[in-house]
C-alpha cells in the first residue's frame, strides 16, 4: 500500500535520544493529542474558563504533533518547504 506513512518507513528516519522510527514517533504524538481531546467538554469557552489546565495541555499535544510534520518529515522524504510572501500587490 502506498501511504505516506510506508514512505517514511522505508526511509528509516528516526528521531530524538531512542532512535524512534520517525513513523512510530509521528503516530505516537498524534495518540497522545486524540486521547487528551476526549477530555475536552462542550462548550469549550465554558471549560477554558473552569479547567484550563486540561485545555493547555490537549493543546501541547497537538503542538507536539507540529515539528514533526513540519520538520522532521519532510527532511526524512527529502521534500524542499518554501514559503512565498506574495500580498497580491
Amino acid at each position: 500500500a502506498n501511504s505516506i506513512k510506508a514512505a517514511i518507513e522505508q526511509t528509516g528516519a528516526v528521531i530524538g535520544e531512542n532512535q524512534t522510527p520517525l513513523e512510530d514517533e509521528i503516530a505516537s504524538r498524534f495518540s497522545n493529542a486524540a486521547a487528551n481531546i476526549v477530555l475536552l467538554q462542550d462548550p469549550l469557552r465554558q471549560q477554558i474558563l473552569d479547567d484550563p489546565q486540561t485545555v493547555e495541555d490537549v493543546y501541547n499535544q497537538l503542538q507536539a504533533v507540529v515539528p514533526v510534520i513540519k520538520t522532521d518529515m519532510p527532511s526524512a522524504l527529502g521534500i524542499s518547504i518554501t514559503f512565498t510572501d506574495n500580498d497580491g500587490d
